[in-house]
């Protein structure tokens, strides 16, 4: 049996996945401790991605909060590829802890990504956000 004591643990980053060449998954757990505070945050991540053909690729990511028992963000999006030319659309949901007066609650945070390259001439990168709402 492994036994490992947190107290003494500042960083710990693990991951095991399956990868071919079409399909994706991938589980990490991060758990971060501060030296100094002792103010400690552990989270679970989990990706999976989908390439049915040679161009594109369909993908998702959700994470999980450990310490405050609650599902920080996930991405949704689609991808494609070619040899002068690739692109790319997510979007994303994210959940923001947030203390009030009034005890805990959370902001949400949508954002919807664009990414267009031309392989020789450079891309463009565009984020849309979202007016933030509370939870």
């Amino acid at each position: 049996r492994l036994s490992i004591d947190n107290s003494k643990i500042n960083y710990n980053f693990a991951r095991i996945g399956f990868v071919d060449g079409v399909k994706n998954l991938e589980l990490s757990h991060i758990y971060q401790r501060d030296y100094l505070t002792y103010d400690k945050s552990e989270s679970v991540d989990i990706k999976a991605s989908y390439k049915p053909d040679g161009l594109h690729r369909f993908f998702g990511e959700v994470n999980y909060d450990m310490v405050l028992d609650m599902q920080k963000y996930y991405i949704i999006g689609v991808s494609m590829s070619k040899k002068c030319w690739n692109y790319s659309i997510s979007y994303k949901k994210e959940t923001l802890p947030l203390l009030t007066n009034d005890g805990i609650s959370s902001i949400i945070q949508k954002t919807i990504y664009f990414q267009i390259e031309l392989v020789p001439l450079g891309g463009i990168k565009q984020q849309y956000q979202f007016r933030p709402q509370k939870g």
